[in-house]
């Protein structure tokens, strides 16, 4: 089982004017805590963990508090695996802000070198919502897809790292990615990938199966599906 919590800056008054990570609420309290609180309560969980940075503000100071955890006798003791995602790459239509891929690579690198790093788009502005026009299943062949140029600039960061990198995909985009997808797979580095759907996406069946991916031809099988997420938090 996976514990994962998305964590951003907000400013407090007190007892001085700054900023600090704190936790988004759920929808059952109005109450945050902050990434430490989060941190020592999911640490006795002893569940694998996953950090979903939702600035790059935010990127510093959790990492570098990761960082001293590990030498302060006193901080929680995180004995099982750690995911570190960010969206760093933008979608078309989207209005999330990015999160700078060099700022999240460079630092997570240097200062949580034994967590696995989750790379994630923007999500995309469902239009289907705002206007009933846009209300239509939608021919694969035409969706969004990742292209080669994109794959390339995902290269230039994954080759900086020696850890875990895996790629969170939304099933609209990988329908469309098949032969950017599975080349990326093959390669030696430990590369892998989630597949992710929201509640409101809208994908033909038929013609996506036939463009399923054949994992005999990645080197190992290094894709995960997941279900419908409504939250949005990949």
């Amino acid at each position: 089982m996976l514990i994962e919590g998305d964590v951003f800056l907000q400013t407090v008054r007190r007892p001085r004017h700054r900023a600090i990570p704190v936790m988004r609420a759920d929808a059952r309290t109005a109450d945050r805590i902050t990434f430490k609180e989060w941190l020592r309560e999911v640490a006795n969980l002893k569940k694998a963990i996953k950090i979903n940075f939702r600035s790059t503000e935010v990127v510093r100071p959790v990492l570098q508090y990761l960082y001293a955890s590990q030498a302060d006798p006193l901080a929680p003791v995180l004995q099982y695996p750690v995911i570190l995602h960010a969206n760093v790459f933008r979608s078309p239509r989207s209005v999330e802000n990015v999160v700078d891929p060099s700022s999240f690579v460079d630092r997570a690198r240097r200062l949580f070198p034994d967590a696995t790093l989750s790379l994630g788009w923007t999500k995309q502005s469902n239009f289907s919502m705002l206007n009933p026009k846009y209300k239509r299943l939608v021919d694969p062949d035409k969706l969004l897809k990742l292209t080669w140029r994109q794959l390339f600039q995902i290269l230039e960061y994954i080759a900086r790292l020696d850890q875990p990198v895996m790629l969170s995909v939304r099933l609209s985009v990988a329908a469309n990615s098949k032969d950017q997808l599975l080349w990326l797979l093959g390669m030696d580095k430990a590369i892998s990938l989630l597949i992710w759907s929201d509640k409101d996406d809208e994908v033909l069946i038929k013609p996506f199966k036939k463009k399923s991916f054949n994992l005999k031809k990645t080197s190992g099988n290094r894709l995960g599906v997941c279900g419908r997420n409504s939250t949005g938090s990949h």
